[in-house]
């Protein structure tokens, strides 16, 4: 499908920035068995039996993957076949993620083994000389530059310094804990933390990181480090956004709650009006 073509069939592909176009290549080189620039559905359904992560990445059903579902698997291979030629091109392949681009977010980038590489390597020299240079190590070094940012939300710094080894743990498979890190945002968002919180508590944890490591930091450390805390950060703010539209769910609930008993005491007035008059 060229991309002119999809513009004719009023199908627009994504945008996507390099980052999450090279994303987005990798799983559709796995999925492309012959590496003809194409996936048919039965390379698609061998991919999803081969790997069964795959499904929650495209945002399948597990069903539609099991063998003597295979009508499944075509209705959804067909709802992004958009020339209807049997074979999704790129362009098409992407389109499992329009509605999903925050699967992409947390899926390992093309470097990331790299910075994985780096943040092991460094853990150990961090945490020795931490311990050399402050009583308290990296919790003491991270207190002591969170002292000063306002204003204050309680558990943020406690949460941090308890989920950066599991952001650490999980570098490479981020999508392993967004959802319980998604829900201590929310839980943080409920006493009053904001994105910008988030983002200076991070940069906090990032300087104690680079003091803990002290002479030998370089800019791969800070980059390697960086998406590590990012990862974090970012999944925090999901928690914030399921709690702000919560938020804005309730007001519009009770907006139209109250409409709808205005609308029901004028009909009952209107009622009893009627009523008088006959």
């Amino acid at each position: 499908m060229s991309r002119s073509g999809s513009t004719a069939l009023g199908v627009r592909p994504p945008e996507w920035n390099d980052t999450y176009k090279a994303k987005i290549k990798k799983i559709f080189d796995q999925c492309d068995d012959d590496k003809s620039g194409t996936v048919t559905l039965e390379e698609l359904g061998r991919a999803l039996t081969a790997d069964k992560d795959l499904c929650r990445i495209l945002g399948i059903e597990k069903d539609a993957a099991q063998p003597g579902n295979e009508d499944k698997l075509r209705e959804v291979f067909a709802a992004v076949d958009v020339d209807g030629s049997d074979e999704l091109d790129f362009d098409e392949f992407g389109l499992f993620f329009q509605s999903r681009v925050e699967i992409l977010r947390y899926l390992p980038g093309t470097d990331d083994e790299d910075k994985f590489c780096i943040i092991q390597e460094s853990i150990e020299q961090i945490r020795e000389h931490a311990n050399e240079i402050h009583p308290m190590a990296i919790p003491g070094l991270f207190n002591d530059r969170i002292e000063n940012i306002k204003p204050t939300v309680d558990g943020l710094a406690d949460a941090i310094l308890d989920d950066i080894g599991d952001a650490v743990d999980c570098f490479l498979e981020p999508n392993k804990i967004i959802k319980s890190k998604r829900e201590v945002g929310y839980v943080l968002a409920s006493r009053g933390a904001t994105k910008a919180n988030f983002d200076a508590y991070g940069d906090a944890m990032l300087s104690s990181f680079e003091t803990g490591y002290g002479e030998g930091w370089t800019a791969a450390h800070l980059e390697a480090w960086g998406k590590c805390l990012g990862n974090l950060m970012d999944m925090y703010r999901l928690g914030v956004e399921d709690f702000q539209k919560e938020e804005r769910d309730e007001k519009q609930a009770a907006i139209e709650a109250a409409k709808a008993a205005e609308a029901e005491a004028k009909a009952a007035e209107a009622e009893a009006k009627a009523a008088e008059a006959e």
